[in-house]
């Protein structure tokens, strides 16, 4: 009978427990970087008026990194607010 062991065949590569548990601790590491760094660049940056061109595009990339979707972003041009009920 065939029998799957994650720790068998991850050892069968070579690798063991701890080296994959690490691998995953820098991903996630790195990964809070990129967000950390890209909300403080979009909270430090003004919003483009116009989102045309490459300044555009390369902010929007910035809020996408920095996790700013939704009403997280700065507030559009055209004034448009969330009303809430009183």
């Amino acid at each position: 009978m065939f029998e799957f062991s994650a720790t068998a065949s991850i050892a069968a590569h070579g690798l063991t427990l701890a080296d994959l548990m690490e691998a995953v601790r820098f991903v996630l590491d790195m990964g809070l970087h990129v967000v950390g760094i890209a909300s403080a660049v979009a909270a430090l940056t003004p919003t483009p008026r116009d989102g045309g061109g490459a300044l555009g595009r390369l902010y929007r990339l910035i809020d996408i990194l920095a996790l700013n979707v939704g009403f997280a972003k700065d507030r559009p041009a055209n004034g448009l607010r969330l009303r809430l009920p009183r």
